[in-house]
């Protein structure tokens, strides 16, 4: 399995994060405080996600759905088709937004091999609440906690016993369980390590001479990455400019935040190229948007 994780402050808000990657499975965990996030402002993927369901624990803060308007309060267990999240082929099925002080979310995207939960057609489906079940996720929140917070070693532990959680729930198969619990050794995802748990976000040279590859090398590792764990596959340039925009949005919330303090957070040199990002993107100006998620926490 393979980890990662990090954490930013900025403008008055913070966000912690951490990823985990095994064939067929994707578990990001993350806790923002002060910062909203709103799909509307973010360009959907252009990779394809073929049936794939995201487990949704919503912990703390809350999930509004729109078309139709689902609104859900944490703790509670989700099941989402993933194109709700990320959307696919470059459009959206539906938007979302979400926000809570703090917000803190895990999100388990599983293979359509190794779903076991009920049929997912285009709906957003309840699995679990609070009410119901305390205990679990009273467990869970522990071990998204650790999960986020510890080293490496024990991260990954706690990776494992949430993708046991899931299992015991009948959600996804037993032969998803990773066999290994450590990490992978590839040059290339621990020169991506180093990178992200500092907030950077490499262009491929940089990739290159972290890890003392030639960029062709990088490539060809990044490519066999992205087939053995199914995901969707993107190049370099257009997965690190949707990872921008989807950061440069969600800081665009904070509190104190600027345009120009935002660009240079996510690796612009000022507010036109950020401007320019998003232009070409088709989702309005950094004002504007700023505006927006501004108003939905009135």
């Amino acid at each position: 399995m393979l980890h990662w994780s990090g954490g930013t402050q900025f403008g008055g808000g913070s966000v912690r994060y951490a990823v985990a990657l095994a064939p067929g499975l994707r578990l990001y965990a993350v806790t923002r405080e002060e910062l909203l996030y709103d799909s509307r402002f973010v360009p959907a993927e252009r990779g394809r996600w073929e049936g794939t369901v995201a487990i949704y624990a919503l912990l703390t803060g809350s999930m509004h759905f729109r078309d139709p308007a689902q609104r859900f309060d944490g703790p509670v267990l989700l099941a989402v088709p993933q194109v709700f999240i990320d959307g696919a082929h470059g459009r959206r099925e539906r938007t979302f937004w979400n926000f809570g002080e703090p917000l803190r979310i895990c999100q388990l995207s599983v293979a359509r091999h190794h779903w076991r939960g009920p049929q997912i057609d285009n709906d957003v489906a309840t699995i679990l609440s609070g009410d119901a079940e305390p205990a679990f996720f009273d467990r869970l929140s522990e071990s998204v906690r650790t999960f986020q917070t510890a080293p490496r070693t024990d991260a990954v532990v706690a990776a494992a016993q949430i993708i046991d959680a899931f299992i015991g729930c009948g959600l996804i198969a037993e032969g998803a369980r990773p066999e290994a619990p450590v990490g992978a050794g590839n040059r290339v995802w621990d020169a991506l390590v180093g990178a992200w748990s500092r907030g950077a976000l490499p262009s491929l040279i940089e990739l290159g001479m972290a890890s003392r590859l030639s960029i062709r090398q990088v490539q060809r590792d990044l490519r066999d990455l992205v087939e053995a764990m199914f995901l969707p596959a993107l190049g370099w340039r257009t997965g690190l400019l949707e990872y921008r925009l989807k950061l440069a949005v969600t800081l665009l919330s904070a509190p104190e935040a600027t345009a120009v303090g935002v660009a240079r957070a996510v690796g612009y040199r000022g507010h036109d190229e950020l401007t320019r990002a998003f232009k070409n993107a088709g989702i309005g100006t950094p004002r504007e948007i700023r505006e927006a998620l501004v108003a939905l926490r009135r």
